[in-house]
Order: structure tokens, then sequence, then C-alpha cells
């Protein structure tokens, strides 16, 4: 199974101390141009969605902006098959869903550390947990 970043597990809120591996000090992504070789417009309209997503929540950084473009290059290749009639291959497809899940962009891979889930506030756990 691979390992999440810390920062997805931060934002899910599944970080925890004793589970910490080292990981490589990125810089975060703060420049989020599309790069120029982005093959058309719906490679570029999927770079503006995506970096939008998560540029404000640090999960970007500046190492995964390679992944990023050939993410929305293959996202226009998909487009443009189902534009003229021809679905994507299921090859294509799964890659595509492949890449989208190591950004945390599918249900399944936010389900798998919680995403967007919120302790509850009256859980007995966490309250002898924090004091």
């Amino acid at each position: 199974m691979k390992r999440k970043p810390r920062a997805m597990k931060v934002l899910h809120g599944t970080d925890q101390p004793c589970r910490r591996h080292p990981e490589p000090d990125l810089p975060l992504a703060t420049e989020t141009e599309p790069v120029d070789w982005l093959t058309g417009p719906e490679a570029v309209a999927e770079w503006t969605r995506i970096t939008e997503l998560l540029t404000p929540v640090g999960v970007l950084s500046a190492g995964d902006l390679t992944l990023l473009s050939h993410l929305c290059n293959m996202h226009r290749a998909a487009v443009l098959c189902w534009r003229v009639g021809t679905p994507p291959t299921a090859s294509a497809m799964t890659q595509l869903r492949l890449v989208y899940a190591e950004f945390g962009l599918t249900p399944a891979s936010r389900s798998k550390v919680g995403a967007g889930q919120k302790a509850s506030e009256s859980d007995p756990f966490d309250a002898l947990m924090s004091g």
C-alpha cells in the first residue's frame, strides 16, 4: 500500500506522530501558471481547476507539477475521445484514474484517509485525550 504524503494526512486529520516517516522537504507550489506544453484548452482548464483545489490547502508541491501536467494532457485526450463519440480505451481511463488518485482526487482515494470527515465534538475519547 502506498503511503500518503504527510500534508494529505494533516489535511484529512489522520496524521499521527508515531507513524511519521521521513519525507523529502519539497517546496510548496506557489507559481501555478500552466506549463507551456499543455496540449490544449481542456488541459489548461483542468490545470486551473486542480491547482485552485490543491494549492490553498498546501498539498501541491513544486515536484508535483510535471505529473500534474501529464494528468491534464491525459484528461484532454479523454475529453477529445468523448467529443468525437468514441470512448477512451480502458487502459487510458485506468491511467487517468490512477493519476487522479495520486493527488487524492477520486472518491476512493479520499475515503482511504477519511477525507472530509471531522471528529465528533462529543467524542468521549477525544475529551479524555485533550485533558
